[in-house]
């Protein structure tokens, strides 16, 4: 065997060495959680030899049934989690979706496979589970399904841009259900507050031949009297409507 041949095999023998002999020094991608710390050294208590880390590993020592409830000798968590409980009524297993054992080392991120389509339709309604509610002063008042505003494909941007449509000015700090009555944000109304009453409204805009008036941002785009179009009933971004105009 010539020399460069035998330098080779050397390096290889040696590499296969170490690797059987420290496998956690020579192959883990960087140290493992804490709540796995005892099984540092014992790579196969999780890997399977040429199939990475099947699920199926996972629920060996994690019971589906038992997550956040019981722990893994199977003695009672005093506080169940309520975000951990979800995991009974997931759809399919897939533990390396959210989870990753290794979290310091480079395509071992989780959450990198994780989509609302693993869970129940049930679940999927009930973002509360998992995510605390926004708090800023939007929000605040809200209730009812994030999916008025929102999709489980991305947060932002939403698909209501309250802003776009009527900002909540200094002069418009009320709750929520002074405009959208039993929380229903898909439907608004203007008689909620100030001095509005339908008899009155109808009076003022008779003059204008403006018969809808329950749209009112459709002529009133900012919180003004007469808004950013001008005179009650001229066309603004969302258009106006008149008696006379052809709908």
């Amino acid at each position: 065997m010539n020399r460069p041949a035998l330098l080779t095999w050397t390096f290889v023998l040696a590499v296969l060495g170490l690797s059987l002999a420290l496998p956690h020094a020579m192959l883990s991608p960087a140290a493992l959680i804490p709540a796995h710390a005892e099984l540092e050294r014992d790579c196969l208590a999780c890997h399977s030899l040429g199939k990475g880390v099947p699920s199926a590993r996972c629920v060996e020592c994690h019971a589906v049934a038992g997550i956040g409830l019981f722990t893994t000798r199977g003695a009672p968590i005093a506080k169940p989690s309520v975000k951990a409980s979800f995991h009974q009524r997931l759809k399919q297993t897939d533990c390396r979706a959210c989870h990753s054992e290794h979290p310091g080392s480079r395509g071992n991120q989780a959450n990198a496979g994780f989509t609302h389509a693993m869970l129940t339709p049930a679940d999927r309604d009930d973002c509360a589970s998992c995510h605390s509610a926004p708090g800023d002063a939007l929000h605040r008042g809200v209730t009812g399904s994030c999916a008025t505003c929102h999709s489980t494909e991305r947060w932002k941007p939403a698909t209501f841009d309250h802003q776009k449509y009527w900002p909540l000015d200094r002069d418009h700090t009320t709750s929520c259900v002074t405009c959208h009555p039993g929380s229903v944000f898909t439907r608004y109304t203007c008689y909620g507050c100030h001095e509005h009453s339908v008899a009155r409204m109808q009076r003022e805009h008779a003059e204008e031949r403006i018969r809808d008036l329950d749209d009112c941002v459709r002529c009133h785009k900012t919180p003004s009297e007469h808004g950013e179009g001008g005179e009650h009933g001229e066309r603004g971004e969302r258009g106006g409507r008149r008696g006379g105009d052809d709908d």
